[in-house]
């Protein structure tokens, strides 16, 4: 089958492979267990305990086929960035059951792949970048004081395969250069020197990196990023491509208005599957490399929200700016969950800059968000219409008895918060979103906690 139209079939027929067990972004190690016992069932597939975390939990090592060229893949080695653990589970599905397709069969007798699906299996039992030892496993592969990075290099010098991917998740809030898409995947072929040189290893991974995002560029038009590229000789990446390995770094940004990753995680499937034709058939031989240098690279301007043309008042005068939102999770209760927390990133002239979403409240000034003068029992408000009328005075914060930090309070959208809790004063940056937008005596707009509401 000619690869962009077994691309294209692989990207329609994606659902049937998703692993619904892996479908909160949150999953813990315990979640891959019975997945994995059910892959050693399969005579296709060999696994093997590699080694164990900090915390002495099991490091998996997953093969498949018996060729000669070994193809070495890893996820997760930071605890918080789940998308390419997700994304092999579901190629494992995938393979599992298209063991009989010809193209699967010739990579099996070409290949044998070497999965590691879950390298720092502590950090994601916090949802931590960092291992249990505090240390970042993607900087220690010089030092090697860590077991997860022990056992990663240690396999490395094992197999010594030509081939290498490096799956990671990168900030929500990295755009394709300097535009209006977010990097939903981003590239890199990391450099192997200081200089960072173009040899024929680190071309060949240009090459193929090139070859595949074009495979994969019309499901995500403009989303497409080049991680930018700083050479340290620590990172698995740079340190596995000097040793001769062509190592491919896969990046998985955000899909707008998703919550668990599943663009970037079906990309993420495609693009091994891409990558494996293309090695096979030896297609991205005939890339240029310009492909991959034309690729835009990262910046990092991009917010979650923009409310343009607002009026502050500060130190007796009104000035018209923007201001910049952006939202982030706070893990509680064990990092099975989280709260969202918000924080006005910047303000003033923001219009060359890009947002998932843009308010234009021309006209309107906006005053931070006022604390409720009674403290509450609690956060559940029977009152018929409680939230819209204060809200319409400016105020959004509930003060009650009792608060207990790190909870969820899903009784009402004001913000919930101690008795002692002073509101700010002032809107400046780095303070939360939290403030409310006036206009003739009137409460137009409110912001709780990043969130924007219209009253009418």
């Amino acid at each position: 089958m000619e690869i962009f139209s077994l691309i294209s079939a692989l990207e329609t027929s994606y659902a049937k492979y998703f692993t619904e067990e892996l479908g909160d972004k949150r999953f813990k190690h315990r979640q891959i267990i019975p997945l994995i016992n059910s892959l050693s069932e399969n005579p296709l597939f060999v696994v093997e305990k590699l080694g164990e975390s900090a915390e002495k939990r099991k490091i998996f090592l997953i093969k498949y086929g018996n060729g000669s060229r070994n193809i070495l893949i890893w996820s997760q080695m930071h605890g918080n960035e789940p998308t390419g653990t997700m994304a092999l589970f579901d190629l494992f599905n995938f393979l599992e059951r298209n063991s009989d397709q010809e193209y699967i069969k010739r990579w099996r007798s070409e290949f044998s792949f070497h999965f590691i699906p879950m390298l720092n299996p502590d950090g994601v039992e916090l949802f931590q970048r960092r291992n249990a030892l505090h240390i970042d496993i993607n900087r220690d592969a010089l030092a090697l004081q860590t077991p997860e990075a022990r056992i990663l290099s240690d396999y490395r010098n094992k197999i010594s395969p030509r081939w290498a991917f490096n799956l990671h998740d990168q900030d929500a809030h990295y755009s394709v250069g300097f535009s209006n898409k977010p990097a939903c995947i981003s590239l890199l072929a990391p450099s192997y020197n200081m200089a960072e040189d173009i040899n024929d290893n680190r071309r060949d991974t240009m090459l193929l990196l090139g070859s595949a995002a074009k495979l994969i560029s019309g499901f995500i038009p403009g989303m497409i990023g080049r991680y930018w590229s700083t050479y340290s000789a620590r990172c698995f990446g740079d340190h596995f491509q000097s040793l001769g390995t062509n190592t491919l770094l896969i990046e998985s940004g955000v899909y707008p208005y998703e919550s668990n990753k599943e663009t970037p995680r079906k990309m993420n499937f495609l693009l091994l599957l891409a990558s494996f034709e293309l090695l096979s058939q030896k297609y991205y031989q005939g890339e240029s490399l310009q492909t991959y240098l034309d690729i835009p690279e990262n910046k990092k301007n991009f917010y979650d929200l923009i409310i343009e043309n607002v009026q502050i008042k500060i130190k007796g005068r009104i000035i018209n700016c923007d201001l910049a939102i952006n939202k982030d999770e706070k893990n509680i209760q064990s990092a099975s969950d989280y709260i969202i927390t918000s924080e006005i990133a910047d303000m003033g002239d923001l219009s060359t800059e890009y947002a998932f979403a843009r308010y234009n409240a021309q006209g309107m000034e906006v005053s931070p968000g006022l604390l409720l003068p009674e403290v509450y029992p609690s956060a559940q408000i029977d009152i018929p219409h409680f939230e819209l009328s204060n809200f319409r005075k400016g105020y959004l914060y509930l003060p009650i008895k009792n608060h207990q930090a790190n909870t969820k309070y899903p009784e009402t959208k004001l913000i919930v918060v101690p008795e002692q809790f002073q509101a700010p004063q002032i809107i400046k940056p780095g303070i939360s979103a939290t403030f409310y937008l006036h206009k003739d005596g009137r409460t137009r707009v409110v912001v709780a906690n990043g969130e924007l509401m219209e009253l009418n």
